[in-house]
């Protein structure tokens, strides 16, 4: 693949699926950046082999684009891979594998989008979840401080139990 089929895969793939600023941005980063690395005097190969698949990286592009979209405007909605529908899946074809690896496969951001969860719902999930847990932990250890607090006979009973279990255990 050469500088000029690598960029103009990336163009026909971003087309029409980002804003103008975002396409305009990356072409230029990314025509840049071949340039800079072959005045550093690295082959055009190196370069292109490094970078990989131009519809890859124009789907990352493009999930990037909407994942800030969806956070401006505060948007949580069902997608998680089906928002295109099948043709999304021709678009991209081999490269990306069957999309559903890369989006919306288990533990990827598209997947928590699938429930109506943007990244602000998953953190404040994970919140909640903690203290939770923070709240459950130091009821237990409450419960039990209680319990030997209102019958200190018990603590006595318990150490005794397990010393004669343990002997007991130990001669067999």
């Amino acid at each position: 693949m050469t500088k000029q089929e690598f960029l103009s895969g990336l163009e026909t793939a971003l087309s029409g699926e980002v804003s103008q600023q975002v396409f305009l941005e990356n072409m230029q980063y990314y025509r840049g950046y071949i340039e800079d690395e072959l005045r550093k005097g690295r082959s055009e190969g190196e370069v292109l082999e490094e970078l990989g698949s131009p519809r890859l990286i124009a789907r990352t592009i493009i999930d990037a684009a909407e994942a800030e979209e969806e956070a401006e405007t505060g948007r949580s909605g069902f997608s998680g891979g089906f928002g295109r529908g099948a043709e999304a899946g021709s678009q991209y074809g081999p490269d990306t594998g069957s999309r559903g690896g890369y989006e919306g496969g288990q533990g990827s951001p598209q997947s928590f989008r699938r429930f109506g969860m943007g990244t602000s719902g998953c953190l404040i999930l994970a919140l909640v979840l903690m203290i939770a847990l923070f709240f459950g932990v130091h009821f237990v250890i409450a419960s039990v401080f209680r319990l030997v607090y209102a019958f200190p006979g018990l603590v006595i009973l318990g150490i005794i139990v397990y010393i004669i279990s343990s002997r007991r255990n130990g001669r067999r």
